[in-house]
């Protein structure tokens, strides 16, 4: 079945949205994250693209972008590209990474964008990711602090730091609640095991003194994840973990 044409904004504004292939984590840690931002930024004077909100998720991501519908394809094309290489070539994975076709919603009047950049920045807190809407990787604390990936386009919105804290203290009835992203009810392989290891952070798990280390190895096993998604989150090697949680290596 062909695909349906994409919706046009008046004033060239979009929310893009992308997640894993089968929801799967595209973000492993801070480093990921870092450099998918690295090559957003790269791309952003080929593609003459402004960008105006931005949160990245354990397995998806949202862009809010005033870009021209004739790039937003191959931009995207590029970002997913470019970031999948990068990610499998460091977490020694072969395969498609995002899902087939990324998500974009026209934006087309000053009530619909103020909804979406408080869609975005509430994503994290909602899916349990921040306690707070100071989620380090979205665009909200450079509304508040000064742009550093957003363009100053995005502050003229808001007539004030004030204006801008009320929208997104307020709930609001959301009308861009897109099931395409929600991920609530997926079983996020990085939220089980990081329920089941609290409150050691996963990423210290390889560091740790080899016995704590080998029963955290032992508690992921037994939620149950495979050695692989294990060697994936902690860092540790899968002949490790398969060692440690068949009771062949010492405590």
């Amino acid at each position: 079945m062909p695909s349906m044409p994409r919706q046009r904004s008046e004033g060239n504004i979009y929310h893009v949205y992308a997640r894993g292939v089968g929801k799967c984590i595209i973000f492993e840690d801070d480093r990921d994250r870092s450099k998918f931002l690295a090559i957003l930024d790269a791309l952003h004077a080929r593609f003459d693209f402004e960008l105006l909100a931005w949160c990245l998720m354990d397995n998806h991501v949202h862009l809010l972008m005033k870009v021209d519908l004739s790039r937003l394809a191959p931009f995207m094309q590029n970002l997913e590209s470019n970031y999948a290489r990068y990610f499998n070539a460091r977490h020694e994975r072969v395969g498609h990474l995002f899902q087939d076709r990324y998500g974009s919603k026209p934006i087309n009047d000053d009530e619909q964008y103020l909804t979406t950049v408080r869609y975005i920045h509430q994503n994290p807190k909602k899916d349990g990711l921040s306690a707070s809407l100071r989620y380090p990787w979205s665009s909200y604390n450079e509304y508040l602090t000064g742009p550093v990936h957003i363009d100053e386009m995005a502050l003229n919105w808001f007539e004030s730091i004030e204006q801008f804290v009320e929208l997104h203290a307020a709930e609001g009835d959301d009308s861009v609640d897109f099931d395409y992203c929600k991920i609530s009810e997926a079983r996020d392989i990085f939220s089980v095991a990081r329920h089941a290891l609290a409150p050691i952070p996963i990423e210290q798990v390889v560091g740790l003194e080899r016995s704590h280390r080998n029963l955290c190895l032992r508690i992921l096993r037994e939620v149950p994840l495979s050695p692989r998604q294990i060697e994936r989150l902690t860092g540790v090697s899968k002949s490790t973990v398969d060692r440690v949680t068949r009771g062949t290596l010492s405590p």
